[in-house]
């Protein structure tokens, strides 16, 4: 499995190195060339994290390519990550910038709205949109898990017949308690 670099790094965010590029920009090249979309972009099992922060933009091949992705590999399990949509906004905003890159992809002025509902909004429908791309395309299984709950590893686990000790959270913050 590969989180958000490929071809040659081993870096699981921003700035890949050894040479290699992001998931993103891989598919990007693709599309831009007329080629499948993962071609050349690693031989993974799991290909994770796929968008890509670059400057005031984002790019999210899971969203807005994802009839490309299907095109590719039209059997693949889709992992969803969902959690509420509130906890998703709060890292958004606290993830340098990243509710602003958002904010810019859905062209929404953050002056003329109420950016947090927004921010709510866009993961809602994002959320719906997947569990409705599947419905349509049978050929895929999804695999939903509320990553905010304790039981996201036995969850993960049992879909993939892993055992629970591969999953963990990374990026949790220390500070905060648990509920």
């Amino acid at each position: 499995s590969s989180h958000y670099c490929c071809c040659g790094s081993n870096r699981t965010h921003t700035h890949c190195n050894d040479g290699g590029k992001s998931f993103a920009q891989c598919m990007g090249y693709n599309i831009k060339n007329g080629r499948p979309i993962l071609e050349n972009c690693g031989n993974y099992t799991v290909y994770a994290q796929m968008d890509s922060e670059l400057g005031n933009s984002i790019f999210l091949p899971q969203r807005f390519k994802l009839d490309l992705l299907h095109d590719y590999a039209p059997n693949a399990t889709f992992i969803l990550n969902v959690r509420p949509a509130e906890e998703w906004v709060k890292s958004v905003s606290n993830w340098f910038g990243l509710g602003g890159r958002f904010l810019n992809l859905f062209k929404i002025d953050p002056k003329k709205v109420a950016r947090y509902e927004v921010l709510k909004e866009i993961f809602n429908n994002h959320t719906q949109f997947i569990r409705d791309f599947v419905q349509v395309h049978p050929s895929h299984s999804l695999v939903e898990v509320d990553i905010s709950h304790s039981s996201a590893g036995t969850i993960l686990a049992d879909s993939f017949g892993l055992i629970e000790s591969c999953w963990g959270r990374h990026n949790e913050n220390k500070k905060r308690k648990s509920t």
